[in-house]
C-alpha cells in the first residue's frame, strides 16, 4: 500500500480540481486585463466578490498582479472619488509636495491619474479613501501570488513554483 497515494490525491481534490475551474472559468472570461480585474475587486461591493475576482487572476502570469497585492497589502492603494461621483483606484508615486500631495498611477491601466483638463493630478492621502483588506482577501492574493510562478518563462522558477505547492500541500 503506498502511503503518499491518499495524501496526493487529497491535494488533487482541493487544489488541483479547484484550480483547472478557475483557470477555464478565466479562460471564458472577457479580455480584461489583470490591472483592470484588480481594480475591479478593489470596487467590489462585499468581501466575497473582492475574494472572487481575485481568486479569478490565478494562472494569469503577469508580474504587475504581485505588486499591486504587495501595495494592496501595505495600504498603498486608495479610492479616488471625483467631483460627479466616479470612484478610480489609484497608487500614489513618488515624492511629496510642500502640501504633502503626490502623484497617483490608475491601478486599472498604470498610467498617470490626470485631472478633467488632461493635466497629472497630484494628491494628498487625506483626500483618498484607502482600500481595506482583512486576512481572508490576504490569503487569496497570496494564493494568486504563489500561483504566478507556474506560467513563468524561466523553467527554474516554474520548478520553484511547484515545489512550493508541493511543500505547502
Amino acid at each position: 500500500k503506498n502511503s503518499y497515494a491518499h495524501p496526493m490525491l487529497r491535494c488533487f481534490l482541493r487544489f488541483f480540481l479547484p484550480l483547472a475551474g478557475v483557470l477555464l472559468s478565466a479562460g471564458a472570461a472577457s479580455a480584461e486585463t489583470p490591472r483592470e480585474t484588480v481594480a475591479r475587486a478593489i470596487l467590489a461591493d462585499g468581501a466575497a466578490a473582492r475574494r472572487e475576482l481575485i481568486h479569478s487572476l490565478v494562472g494569469q502570469g503577469d508580474e504587475t498582479v504581485a505588486a499591486l497585492f504587495a501595495a494592496w497589502r501595505g495600504d498603498e492603494l486608495f479610492i479616488h472619488r471625483s467631483d460627479d461621483g466616479v470612484r478610480t483606484p489609484v497608487q500614489l508615486v513618488g515624492e511629496k509636495d510642500g502640501n504633502g500631495k503626490q502623484e497617483g498611477v490608475r491601478v486599472d491601466n498604470g498610467a498617470r491619474f490626470l485631472s478633467s483638463d488632461g493635466q497629472p493630478l497630484r494628491i494628498a492621502v487625506s483626500e483618498l479613501t484607502p482600500v481595506e483588506h482583512n486576512a481572508m482577501l490576504r490569503r487569496a492574493m497570496k494564493a494568486v501570488v504563489d500561483l504566478l510562478d507556474l506560467a513563468a518563462a524561466d523553467p527554474e522558477k516554474r520548478l520553484k513554483a511547484v515545489q512550493t505547492l508541493g511543500f505547502a500541500q
